[in-house]
């Protein structure tokens, strides 16, 4: 978290599955650590339903478009973006915290662009997502590059790369965290309460 600049940054990572937990618990920390308001970039199938379009809007979620991203940026606006998309909050059986990007570099074009520095995140659970954001992504070096591909490629890959490094960081956490479980977390914490 205290790699998050005030004057404007892309966080980029991954979405967990079906991402009903990972945006709004990251939202609320930063909004309490940094009084940064958070613009989320939607895929345009968010905004094909009614009242669920109205409320990605009303939480500050804004159609992911090349302008819509130009005009945040412009601003110093904090803007995140989840580069796998709604594929990648609907995983298949086998595909548990892999990186589903393919292709995707409009980000990190537009990153380059305006030189917006790209914090990567990793999730892995509701509890744990909180506990890394990566070291920034400086994309200053490729300033004036952001229409060559090579550019645009190389930052995607070195935010995927962190974003896997975190990832696997934090399974690794969870899994040598002796309250684990949901029991042995709720007794824990009934213990710590009683005492």
């Amino acid at each position: 978290m205290q790699n998050i600049p005030a004057d404007g940054s892309l966080l980029a990572g991954n979405h967990t599955l079906y991402a009903f937990l990972d945006l709004p618990f990251m939202l609320t920390e930063i909004w309490k650590r940094h009084e940064l308001a958070v613009r989320s970039l939607g895929e345009n199938a968010h905004y094909a339903i009614p009242i669920w379009r109205e409320l990605l809007t009303a939480c500050g979620m804004v159609r992911g478009t090349r302008e819509n991203v130009r005009a945040l940026m412009g601003e110093g606006q904090t803007v995140l973006v989840f580069p796998g998309g709604a594929r990648e909050v609907n995983k298949r059986r086998g595909e548990k915290y892999q990186l589903m990007w393919k292709e995707r570099i409009g980000f990190a074009r537009l990153a380059i662009e305006h030189g917006y520095p790209i914090i990567p995140f990793a999730a892995v659970g509701a509890e744990e997502m909180l506990d890394i954001v990566g070291e920034p992504i400086e994309t200053t070096r490729f300033k004036g590059r952001h229409q060559i591909d090579r550019a645009a490629h190389t930052t995607r890959d070195e935010v995927k790369l962190a974003v896997q490094e975190g990832i696997t960081f934090l399974l690794a956490e969870r899994e040598a965290d002796p309250r684990r479980g949901l029991r042995t977390r709720l007794l824990s914490r009934n213990r710590q309460d009683d005492g």
